[in-house]
């Protein structure tokens, strides 16, 4: 059975870039006080956010790849 997931992202007034965790794409997206990460590692879909600042989202992001590599 195939599952499709979809996530939104308020892209209004969002400072939004793209990066790479272990060659898979990533989307990270900064309003006001809070960053928010949506990535995949080729099965799964993530989303993580936080008023934490970009180093520390993209640790949190790698950090979860790690635990399945």
């Amino acid at each position: 059975m195939c599952r499709w997931s979809s996530v939104g992202l308020d892209a209004e007034d969002s400072d939004i870039h793209e990066t790479t965790i272990f060659g898979h794409k990533a989307i990270i997206s900064h309003k006001d006080d809070m960053h928010q990460i949506f990535f995949d590692d080729g099965t799964y879909t993530y989303d993580l956010s936080g008023n934490c600042d970009y180093k520390t989202i993209k640790k949190m992001a790698i950090s979860v790849m790690k635990q399945f590599k």
